[in-house]
């Protein structure tokens, strides 16, 4: 069972990773690693995920969650963003 922790916008559940997070998970290879073993995939398949960032994808995961926290040392609301949060950033940056 795969449970995710994000919150309600607009009737639709659409939480991201933040820029934040995905760094310091692509910096740390032990943190990668701890990810694709637990999410049952290959490093390779890791990274595109990551890459990716998919709203409420497997990064979103209680599971994904514990681990990032453990081993970044943030907290979810540093960890977690509205991804119609980024979509209105990348606009204005425009």
């Amino acid at each position: 069972m795969v449970v995710y922790l994000f919150k309600q916008s607009r009737n639709k559940y659409t939480m991201k990773l933040s820029n934040a997070a995905l760094e310091m998970i692509t910096d740390k290879r032990k943190t990668l690693l701890a990810l694709a073993l637990a999410l049952d995939i290959s490093e390779q398949w890791m990274r595109r995920v990551v890459e990716n960032n998919k709203s409420n994808g497997p990064l979103t995961t209680v599971t994904a969650l514990g681990i990032i926290r453990q081993e970044t040392g943030l907290n979810d609301s540093e960890i977690l963003v509205d991804s119609e949060t980024i979509v209105e950033d990348q606009q204005a940056a425009k």
